[in-house]
This record gives C-alpha cells, structure tokens and sequence, in this order.
C-alpha cells in the first residue's frame, strides 16, 4: 500500500504513546445533573492530551466520532506546538509561526498536528465503531491517504458530498467551491455487511422526507404516486369504496392489482386530492436501501442553517463562524442504529455534536451519550453555554422540542495536573486513588476499565482482574503516607496475595512504592512489583 510522507512524520510517528496522561477534573458549578464522569462530558483543554486522558475509561467503547479540523485553508491561523519531545521538531515548530496561506510547509504541519490525534482517536473507537471526519478541498486528499495509514484502506466506506452553502463563496474563482466532504472509515469493516446486522443503514430525516405518522404503529411515512415510468403494464383498477383508477398516459402502474388490493386492505392507499396514493414507510426504506455517497441537502441542511440555528440560540449573531448543521450530524449518529451509542467529538466547536445527540434522545427516546472537546477559550461560554440552553429551552425556536428543552446534563471537566513520576515524588501531582488505578490498569492492559469507580476489593489491594492476572494498587493520594512502610509490598503482603495466585491458578501484578522482599522469592509467588512513581514515568516514555 502507498503510504504518505510529511516533513515531521518521523518525530510524530509514535508521539501519541509519551503523550503525558492527565486526570479529568469535574466542575460541578459549571455542568448540569450530578457531575460524574459518567455523564455527558465537555471537556475544555487540548484534545490530544483530552484523547489520552480519556483511555483509561473509553478506550475501545466510543461507537461513533465525528470531528471536524481545522480545514487548513490558510486563513485560520492556527498554531500547531504538541510539545514533540524530538529536538529537530521542536526547532522546526519554532521557526514557524501561525500556519496561514504564505506558509509553504502548512500542509506538513496539518498531517503532523493530525495524525497522533487519529492515532488515539483510533484506540478510542469499538470495534464496531465508525469515524466521521468533515474536510474540503484544501486537504481530503492528505487526509484520505492519512486514514489508510492509521486505520488501514480496507477500512474505508466513503466519502461523501455536501454541498455546505447554497450562494456562491466569496474565494472561489474558476468554480464555486461550496462543496465539501465528510471521509469514513470504520475500526473493523469486517463487522460491516449485508449479513450483519450492524451494517449502515440509510436513515432519513422523519419530519423533513417522511412527515406523516400512522397511528397503528407502522410509524413515519410519505406519499408516493401509484404510478412510474416502468413497471406494470397498464390496466384499471377498481378499489373497493369505489374509486377507479389508470395511470396516466405516458407512464404504468407501479403495482399489480393484487398488491393493490393488499396494500388497500392494510389501510396503506390514502384517498384525497387527485389520485389515491401509497403510503410508503420509513421502516422499509430503512431494511434495504444503502446511504448515498451525495448528501441530500433536504436531509442535512446547509451550514447556513446552523447559523441561523446558533443565532436563535443565543439571541445574536456571529457567536461562531459556520457552524455544521444538527441535522448533518443527526443523519451521521443514525447512521449507526444504536441508541445507545458513546458519540466523540474531539473538535466541538460551537457544539453541535451535543445538540444532535440530545435532540436524537428526546426524539427516540435513546440514551446516547457525547463526549465533545474544545481547547479554545469559548469552551465555557459558546460550547458548554449552548447546550445548557438547548437542555432548558429556547425562545422562539421553530422546533417544538427545543423550545420546550431537550433535557439531560453534563459535566463540565478541564485537565488536571500532568502525573509524571518526578511530580509524584515532590506530591505536586497526585492524582486520586480511582484514577490512577484506571491509568495503570490501561497501560497495563490496555483495556478501558469504564466509568465504574475503581477502589480496593479486599484488604490487599485488588482493583482488576482479567483472565488471568490480578492488579494490586498499594496507594493514597498522601506525600506523607506514601513515605512509609504502609506503602509498601512487604513480605507478609506479598505471601499472602501469593497464596491466593496459588489458589486461583493466576498470577498478579502489585503496584506500590517499594519492595521489602527479593525479586526471586516474588517469583516463586507468582506476584510481579511494579513501582510507584516509577511505573507511571515508564509507561508514559514507553
């Protein structure tokens, strides 16, 4: 497979696994519900160290991401600087300021400040997970070749068209450049297929493509002609109240007189207008007709609806450039059929993502959660302020639901201190027990532990098991506890957790800040010393 070369590939290849892992820090007074990590989560801080932070509970368990970057169009003015520990990069990053269109070298920068991201993004999606990424012209090209790389080609779905504005655009030139994309890839698209039921299936927008709802339980549906181009050839038919019916010259009847009679007799031909008419239900469409690599613009809506949308929202204009219409991402979440579902956008924004989900729950009643990003300063007063509205109501807004309040909550989280071995040793960094057990446990293991609370199971230490090993955490959040011997794996400890390895056939790792037995007799125990705060700077220069 080709692959893709960047100034900068070299340094930033692997700088997604000594990315410094962070706890999340919860700020009740800014989030809405009970403040757990649990919840719906906007998270403000840089999102490469927010990826990282979110491994150890969500590695493997996000079904759906959707972000949109920065489109590197050259008017941003965005800076890359991921603090890469590779001298040469840092130099090069330091040479170069604010990557705008004079910058020949800004296309590298993209694909460097990229790829460690999609790296984690990666280590975050199910395997059952699909990623969404909208772009434009400026980089879909790098960014295709890019995902091959990472996620692997046989992995690609599409990419689809939109057409993001219905006006010309003020920069284009030779053709009106208002289109963009939305690239697809799934973690495994082996789970994808016409003999699964997991495959993608094509979803509309109810209110906008199917906007009558039967009362006996077959759901939304629209109206089609009973008539088209090709089909059978033309007879009359007589229905039973009477009405008679041909189709009209020039075209044939869509179905027979005996599917008719059927169709009828299920009360699915409403009478009215013109002609009688077949009711045609979203739940057909949705068994066997795939999506369309052309984004309806009747589905998704241009981005001059999300502004409008955010307008309303907070009563101005202006608050953010462009926003992607709800209703663009609301087809993507649906794509994927499940209410359930963890959705991840690691580059919120204005905060749309959010909104779509919370909309999507009040609709069908499901318990999607979001997970949304934002390092700028907007994080509180756009990003998070936007969804506190949109859950208690909005004035004046066309949809009934919002304005009556989408419902749910949130917690609102920045970053805490860097945990790094030096950082423990001087107490400047100690993270809580709960969240270091998760990080070690995934670094250990790399699985996500989710969101339950890790804390002791037994008087030694337990905090996970697998299959065949036990995790042992020896700590407390105290500088002075941990300068004793209660922190310690001394031997009557490591006996007994060795005893039960004996017992259980397994074998056990411990964690804790010293030793007071030899490596050999742990050994013979089954038992394995990994040291505090030793461990963690190991893990993180792995």
């Amino acid at each position: 497979m080709p692959t893709l070369d960047f100034k900068g590939k070299a340094h930033i290849y692997a700088h997604h696994l000594v990315v410094p892992w962070s706890p999340l820090v919860p700020h009740p007074d800014r989030s809405i519900g009970t403040g757990d990590i649990d919840d719906n989560l906007i998270i403000h801080g840089d999102n490469l160290h927010a990826l990282k932070a979110l491994l150890p509970r969500y590695a493997g368990r996000v079904k759906c991401i959707y972000i949109d970057p920065p489109y590197n169009t050259g008017n941003e003015g965005w800076v890359y600087n991921d603090n890469g520990n590779s001298p040469a990069l840092q130099h090069w990053l330091s040479e170069n300021g604010p990557v705008d269109g004079e910058d020949l070298e800004r296309h590298d920068k993209w694909l460097t400040m990229m790829w460690p991201r999609l790296q984690l993004l990666r280590q975050l999606l199910s395997d059952d997970g699909v990623i969404f990424v909208s772009i434009d012209d400026n980089e879909v090209h790098h960014l295709r070749m890019m995902m091959d790389e990472i996620f692997g080609e046989e992995n690609f779905f599409v990419t689809q068209v939109r057409r993001a504005m219905h006006t010309v655009r003020n920069s284009s030139k030779d053709f009106n450049l208002n289109a963009d994309y939305v690239v697809s890839y799934a973690k495994d698209k082996s789970w994808f297929g016409e003999s699964s039921e997991r495959y993608i299936r094509y979803i509309s927008d109810k209110t906008a493509r199917y906007p009558r709802d039967d009362h006996d339980g077959k759901g939304s549906y629209k109206l089609d002609p009973l008539h088209a181009r090709n089909y059978f050839e033309p007879y009359t038919h007589v229905f039973e109240n009477g009405v008679e019916w041909s189709a009209p010259s020039g075209s044939y009847p869509r179905y027979s007189c005996q599917r008719l009679q059927e169709m009828e007799a299920a009360g699915e031909i409403e009478f009215g207008g013109t002609e009688p008419r077949a009711k045609r239900y979203l739940k057909d469409v949705q068994a066997g007709q795939p999506p369309d690599a052309l984004l309806d613009p009747g589905i998704v809506r241009f981005n001059a609806t999300g502004t409008t949308l955010l307008r309303t929202i907070f009563g101005v204009g202006g608050v953010f450039p462009q926003p992607k219409p709800v209703e663009l991402i609301q087809y993507l979440i649906e794509l994927l059929q499940d209410p359930q579902a963890v959705v991840l956008d690691s580059f919120a924004g204005s905060g749309t993502t959010g909104h779509a989900v919370l909309a999507l729950n009040k609709q069908d009643g499901g318990n999607r959660r979001f997970i949304m990003v934002e390092c700028e300063d907007y994080a509180d007063e756009i990003t998070a302020e936007r969804i506190r509205r949109v859950i208690a109501g909005v004035d004046g807004a066309r949809d009934e639901s919002l304005q009556e309040g989408l419902g749910g909550g949130f917690t609102y989280c920045t970053l805490g201190e860097r945990t790094s071995g030096d950082g423990m040793l001087s107490g400047e960094s100690l993270p809580t027990y709960d969240d270091l057990a998760a990080w070690l446990v995934h670094s250990a293991t790399g699985l996500s532990v989710g969101t339950d609370e890790l804390a002791p199971r037994d008087e030694h230490g337990l905090i996970y098991s697998d299959d065949s090993c036990d995790y042992y955490l020896i700590y407390r959040p105290d500088i002075e506890w941990l300068q004793t011997n209660e922190s310690v794996l001394t031997a009557p400890r490591a006996e007994a957790i060795g005893a039960l390895c004996s017992e259980r056939g397994r074998r056990a790792v411990v964690f804790a800040t010293a030793r007071y037995i030899p490596q050999d007799e742990l050994k013979d125990l089954r038992v394995m010393f990994a040291q505090l705060p030793f461990a963690v700077a190991e893990i993180e220069e792995a």
